[in-house]
């Protein structure tokens, strides 16, 4: 009987344990699921960006993607006689809400500095654009030996709008890219700086090795 018992509590302990070892396995799946989907997510709607600001190079405008910088990428960058612009790209999953066919679940309010979504707020994506627009000032500035300030912009595919303030900070649809565009009017560049910063933002892109290009979210994946 007692050599039973301990059979029993001995199948009970490697039952618990193999059942431990499922669920953890389950949540490593889950976890790693959603960050393929995440990156999915977030390639696509560069990539969709991408080409719309490609559509720019007819209207004169240079356009760069995913340019290396110190431990980080900058999404696009677009350079032409309005200036120099570090285009952030954000991706974020629609849920729809409230009746069947509603657009409430694809509006983004941009208040006080922060992207209202319908499932959360985000106050990191505009700072993060002033930071990355601040380095390519800074870096532009002594790589063209001469003064570039970069202007922060914010694209959401896919996304409604609705601005409820001020910005310092343009947070734009995909869909109006052209029409931001078209609204810098005022000459900022010569031909000759433009000449100048774009010799050395297409020298970095083309120095860049295989390896070298991080994302913030494969950091995040790696540090997991």
């Amino acid at each position: 009987m007692e050599s039973l018992t301990v059979k029993v509590v001995l199948v009970g302990i490697a039952l618990a344990a193999a059942t431990v070892m499922w669920v953890t396995g389950i949540r490593r799946l889950i976890k790693r699921m959603e960050r393929i989907r995440a990156l999915r997510l977030g390639y696509e709607c560069e990539l969709a960006v991408g080409q719309e600001l490609d559509l720019l190079m007819l209207r004169g405008y240079r356009v760069f993607h995913d340019v290396p910088a110190e431990g980080f990428n900058i999404d696009h960058v677009v350079v032409g006689p309005a200036g120099v612009f570090a285009v952030e790209t954000k991706g974020r999953s629609k849920r729809l809400t409230g009746e069947e066919g509603s657009s409430t679940g694809f509006k983004v309010r941009y208040c006080a500095g922060k992207l209202e979504f319908p499932f959360g707020t985000d106050a990191d994506t505009i700072p993060q654009a002033v930071r990355q627009a601040k380095w390519l000032s800074q870096w532009l500035s002594s790589a063209a030996g001469m003064a570039v300030d970069a202007v922060p912009l914010v694209v959401l595919p896919g996304w409604f709008v609705e601005i409820k303030d001020r910005p310092k900070v343009a947070v734009i649809a995909s869909g109006y890219i052209d029409g931001y565009f078209k609204r810098r009017t005022s000459a900022q560049l010569s031909e000759e700086q433009i000449g100048r910063i774009v010799h050395q933002l297409d020298a970095k892109v083309r120095d860049l090795k295989p390896g070298e290009l991080v994302r913030p979210a494969e950091l995040q994946g790696a540090a997991a």
